[in-house]
């Protein structure tokens, strides 16, 4: 072997051994990496009931649906419910099949509220969606919780309750107006994202 074969030769060999270096500490970083640990949430138990609503507001409410966070797994939904009486009494939309919402009450749970409102405006009928974002439910028990409902109030607001017949005279009592200053009651807003999907051109 003449000296210049042994130069590749030795060059060759020194760059398969410096692959191997690399390679070597690539995995060992990649497994270094594979044992940090990673925190999953737990999933949250959800039970099934009915929802319904109940409008306070001059508006008709044709549909409406509230959901949870992203992958929750959290909503439900119904519609037709018509505006209040001219009694003051308010409309009911009668129960529908299925909502979830978890067994136990998470304080941190924020819910999306959607409805399409009918608003009567003298001489022609507006419809358009709203949404309401941030929604909270006020806390109740799953263990004697059942139907939820959605409450329809004027000025586009809305307020969700989930009814569990232990304290009749707090704040999750369908019988019950909620106040003016109820904590609970949040504001609605245009949603413009549903208004340009389903009724500018849409399906309604």
């Amino acid at each position: 072997m003449n000296k210049r074969m042994r130069r590749a030769c030795l060059a060759t060999l020194a760059t398969i051994a410096l692959a191997t270096l690399v390679g070597s500490a690539g995995c060992t970083a990649i497994q270094a990496q594979s044992t940090v640990p990673i925190n999953v949430p737990p999933r949250i138990e959800l039970q099934s009931g009915d929802i319904d609503a109940m409008n306070y507001s001059p508006d008709l409410v044709a549909m409406f649906g509230i959901e949870g966070p992203a992958d929750s797994r959290i909503g439900g939904g119904g519609g037709n419910v018509e505006q209040i009486k001219s009694n003051g009494h308010p409309s009911t939309s009668g129960g529908s099949c299925c909502t979830r919402l978890p067994a136990v009450w998470q304080p941190d749970l924020k819910l999306t509220v959607r409805w399409l409102a009918y608003m009567d405006e003298g001489n022609k009928v507006v419809k358009s969606w709203y949404k309401a974002e941030n929604v909270r439910i006020p806390k109740y028990d799953g263990r004697s919780a059942g139907t939820t409902w959605v409450v329809f109030l004027p000025d586009h607001r809305v307020r969700v309750m989930e009814p569990d017949g232990i304290d009749p005279n707090g704040g999750n009592n369908p019988d019950i107006r909620p106040a003016e200053n109820d904590p609970f009651i949040a504001q609605g807003v245009r949603d413009e994202e549903s208004n340009k999907r389903y009724l500018d051109g849409g399906k309604q």
